[in-house]
């Protein structure tokens, strides 16, 4: 099944200047034993088209060149956009003293400001998605060890969060409703995908298709929470003045 979407991985392995056989001998010493392996023909139809990339193909595939996983497939990231909310605090601080370095030496390898490493360490700032590539790249980490969960930028099939959401959170003035609204939704995303796991195992004809189904309604359920997270922060700021 082919994609209409024209994906990113022919440009990125020439950008890293690789012939097919040496991107699938990288490919292939770092996926499990027992697993088929991935031939040039595979690789050559993933350029052209003629397959479609699948989830765990295209996690592989964005690890290795450092992308997120929609850039890979070449959908467009609004990369500036503050629409990720750390849910768990201090994480990003943690990680920094673990590794023994200042708050300068990361704005001078990220280029993300100061002012905004110590916002977004204090949990004062939402991360947008550059921010998240810069650090996870930084401390050579995965993006739940900085936010606490995994947000929907690595999915196979992303969805745009409209700007409506954020709008109509903005009505919700209870902290206490915002909280049971957060935790009801994280425990919703992980339900969903237990069900997706267990689909992909099944022999249910179509499964890859409930797959993706399932993966936007996750998508959305992060985007709400980011919103809902969002909103709480500004309740709290507002409260502290």
């Amino acid at each position: 099944m082919s994609s209409t979407i024209k994906n990113r991985l022919k440009a990125l392995r020439n950008a890293k200047g690789l012939t097919q056989d040496e991107l699938v001998l990288k490919l292939n010493s770092q996926i499990n034993s027992g697993e088929k392996p991935i031939s040039k023909m595979t690789v050559s139809n993933w350029e052209n088209n003629k397959h479609a990339i699948k989830q765990d193909k295209a996690k592989l595939l964005a690890d290795f060149f450092g992308v997120s996983v929609p850039y890979l497939l070449g959908y467009e990231i609004q990369s500036n956009q503050r629409a990720f909310l750390a849910f768990e605090p201090g994480l990003l601080k943690s990680l920094r003293l673990k590794n023994g370095c200042s708050l300068s030496d990361i704005s001078e390898i990220t280029n993300i400001p100061i002012k905004d490493l110590e916002e977004l360490e204090n949990d004062q700032l939402a991360y947008s998605d550059l921010e998240l590539h810069q650090l996870t790249n930084f401390f050579n980490v995965k993006v739940d060890e900085i936010l606490g969960y995994v947000p929907h930028h690595t999915f196979s099939i992303p969805i745009n969060i409209s700007s409506n959401m954020y709008k109509d959170v903005e009505n919700i003035t209870d902290t206490e409703t915002l909280n049971s609204l957060i935790s009801d939704t994280l425990l919703a995303n992980k339900l969903l995908d237990n069900l997706k796991d267990k689909l992909l195992s099944s022999e249910i004809i179509n499964s890859q298709e409930y797959n993706n189904e399932i993966e936007k309604v996750m998508a959305w359920l992060i985007d709400f929470n980011n919103a809902l997270g969002i909103q709480k922060l500004k309740l709290i700021t507002k409260n502290n003045k």
